[in-house]
């Protein structure tokens, strides 16, 4: 029995283990990890809000855009145009 080929394959075996193991462990922090924001864009003129509603759609987008690339926003609050609001 060759010590030095049993010894190779489970280095190998390990280090595979390894690299494809890590992917899976940064998606579980990230999954434990409550990072959702929710938002209320109000009334807007769309073809349900109707031509009465009194914010466009660029009003309502901007909260949105802003929770999606915005940096250092507090995670799993409830936001309307950039402020917090209470649930």
């Amino acid at each position: 029995m060759n010590i030095g080929l049993i010894f190779t394959f489970w280095r190998s075996l390990l280090s595979v283990s390894g690299v494809q193991g890590l992917p899976w462990l940064r998606l579980w922090e990230i999954a434990t990890k409550d990072l959702r924001n929710d938002m209320c864009p109000g009334w807007v003129k769309t073809d349900m809000g109707g031509p009465n509603a009194p914010r466009d759609v660029g009003q309502a987008a901007d909260t949105a855009v802003w929770l999606a690339l915005g940096e250092n926003i507090p995670t799993g609050r409830f936001f309307r145009d950039r402020t917090e609001i209470e649930w």
